[in-house]
């Protein structure tokens, strides 16, 4: 077999870790922790396919222009399957309108992993203003450090406090936004925190409430 068939068999090949009903997943994700992704783009979906394979409920909300057309407005979790059928692994996909709470929207708990992919840093400074009012586990944004600092700045003169920002994830996963070979790879160091948090390998990232 040479080089080009195997490439062409491991693009094919099919993700395999989706846990089993019997051990503590179902169907609708109901004893799963949900990873809600705030905002759209080639990350975000590679991280939504990754994610649900490693047993996350996954649901992403989109501000207005963002949402394909046909795309549900949200409804009960399973109705994304028809809705957005070409972003593997997701559960809902909800419509924001503007000015609307994603917090009050996807109603956000305990369960939730929180990562925003904003369009700009006005939504970036709502969004994250937002969840961080929230009681979600989890929170991270998609930026770059010098984007973080305009964002951290404004979010300091609305009377976030700094231990809030300080457990804000940004930039998400290693390092900066460097590229690293495409919207997968960029998505699995995100994933690896996803997975050290659920499992409790790392300090509790959210402030106890």
């Amino acid at each position: 077999m040479d080089s080009a068939e195997k490439h062409s068999l491991l693009g094919e090949a099919p993700l395999t870790l989706t846990p089993a009903v019997g051990d503590g997943a179902t169907p609708d994700g109901a004893d799963m922790p949900v990873l809600l992704l705030l905002g759209d783009g080639p990350e975000a979906r590679a991280l939504a396919r990754l994610a649900a394979e490693c047993g996350f409920a996954v649901d992403m909300a989109v501000w207005g222009a963002g949402v394909p057309q046909g795309a549900t407005d949200g409804g009960e979790p399973g109705e994304a399957d028809a809705a957005a059928p070409d972003i593997p692994g997701l559960r809902r996909h909800i419509r924001l309108l503007p000015g609307e709470s994603p917090v009050e929207r996807c109603a956000v708990g305990r369960r939730h992993y929180v990562c925003i992919f904003p369009p700009d840093e006005e939504t970036a400074e709502s969004a994250l203003e937002d969840v961080l009012s929230s009681h979600a586990f989890y929170v991270g944004l998609w930026a770059t450090r010098a984007e973080r600092e305009l964002v951290w700045g404004a979010l300091r003169a609305a009377g976030v406090p700094d231990a809030e920002l300080a457990a804000v994830r940004c930039p998400l996963g290693l390092g900066d936004l460097a590229d690293m070979g495409g919207p997968m790879a960029s998505a699995v160091p995100v994933l690896a925190e996803l997975l050290a948090a659920r499992a409790g390998s790392r300090q509790r990232f959210r402030l106890e409430d």
